[in-house]
């Protein structure tokens, strides 16, 4: 999708997967399982390797004992959103959700039948934080949900164990249920510490929605799963199975493999490389667009900056498309009536050196191009006007896309 969808000659930064190749452990799997004709139906969760993969998993890589009875597989952490919605509230009911942030979350409640209550993110100068107080506010007005992301998308910021800390405390003392999509998680850089919910809120009482497929882009094989504390198990249970489960076979084997040592020492590279390619990044734009503001994600390939107050201000998503590269409008990761992100964009830099390196080179082509712009329209002349025009937007509204 992120290169079939995208204009030939456009390089797709829009869509959150990786170009990397499959980890070799991993396809040689998925190959055997093909060649054999090994693509019947899955395991059930109770029959299922999965449960014992991620509780191993979880533990060894974020200290996190799991009861493999927890573990339930899905599709994705989509579908583990909207089933974690029909698990835990009743039509009418409202969802928190913490904005600016992937399109789903702001879709679900309202798609459900629920009422969707935004706590924006708080940015304190120097990271993105939760409005603690605000989510409380929520919670104790009736909000009975909270759908946190966790590294979240698009800001690529990993919530300190503090504030989860303080999270979990305040959803335990107002009865309330958090789910948390940590399926970012696999790629957090070196020099940041990531902290599952689950850790903080505790195995008994946590919902955690995790797969490999976003750091190993194997999304197609539809394969994540929800670990589900004793204390919300009932409900999880009592909405229709397959509403809640169906992860494919090929997942399954893929996955597994995944959480294997030499699927994750492939992984560690892979972040090391990402986190090369995030550092690169920050300085082109910082030559590029001086006025930009960014902040290098702690995790993930997703990289969040704002133009309000630089050359392309106007319309930063056709400043990029017309040099050939394609960036996701801040827009979309807000309520689809807002234009309050207008000047923002999603960069994924989770590509090859070589497609890496030209990208860097078309964004500096951007800003020479708009500065050039800037320049010309400042000079009077017969032909030139002394105040331009303001570029039209032509961003469209924001679609529901569940591959981001």
């Amino acid at each position: 999708m992120k290169w079939s969808e995208t204009v030939p000659g456009t390089i797709p930064a829009w869509v959150a997967e990786t170009d990397f190749r499959l980890p070799p452990s991993v396809e040689s799997v998925l190959v055997r399982a093909v060649t054999s004709g090994d693509v019947g139906y899955r395991p059930s969760d109770e029959t299922s390797p999965l449960r014992a993969s991620w509780s191993r998993h979880l533990a060894t890589e974020w200290g996190v004992d799991v009861d493999p009875d927890s573990v339930f597989g899905v599709p994705g952490v989509v579908t583990g959103l909207y089933a974690s919605i029909r698990a835990f509230t009743k039509p009418g009911g409202e969802v928190v959700v913490t904005t600016p942030v992937y399109a789903p979350f702001l879709d679900a409640p309202g798609e459900l039948g629920r009422h969707r209550v935004d706590v924006p993110l708080v940015d304190d100068g120097s990271r993105w934080r939760l409005d603690l107080d605000g989510i409380d506010r929520a919670f104790a007005g009736g909000a009975r949900l909270l759908l946190l992301c966790h590294p979240h998308n698009p800001t690529g910021t990993v919530f300190e164990r503090s504030e989860l800390v303080e999270l979990a405390r305040i959803a335990a003392q107002r009865g309330a249920v958090v789910v948390s999509d940590e399926v970012h998680a696999p790629v957090t850089y070196a020099g940041t510490d990531f902290c599952s919910y689950a850790e903080v809120a505790g195995p008994e009482h946590c919902v955690v929605l995790v797969s490999m497929s976003k750091a190993m882009s194997f999304a197609g094989l539809l394969c994540g799963a929800a670990i589900v504390g004793a204390a919300w198990r009932d409900e999880w249970l009592a909405i229709p199975r397959r509403l809640r489960s169906g992860p494919s076979l090929l997942g399954v084997l893929a996955t597994e493999a995944a959480l294997e040592p030499p699927a994750q020492e492939w992984l560690r590279q892979m972040v090391t490389l990402l986190g090369s390619h995030r550092d690169r990044l920050a300085a082109t734009l910082d030559e590029a667009f001086p006025g930009v503001v960014h902040r290098a994600p702690e995790a993930g390939y997703l990289y969040w900056a704002d133009f309000s107050d630089t050359s392309i201000a106007g319309d930063p998503v056709a400043a990029f498309a017309d040099v050939g590269l394609r960036v996701e409008t801040g827009n979309y990761f807000v309520d689809s009536s807002s234009d309050d992100y207008a000047g923002h964009v999603r960069i994924n830099f989770g590509t090859s050196d070589e497609i890496f390196t030209e990208m860097l080179d078309r964004i500096t082509a951007a800003g020479h191009a708009h500065d050039a712009a800037t320049r010309s329209s400042a000079i009077p002349t017969s032909a030139t006007p002394t105040s331009a025009t303001p570029t039209p937007r032509t961003t469209t509204p924001r679609t529901t896309k569940d591959t981001q």
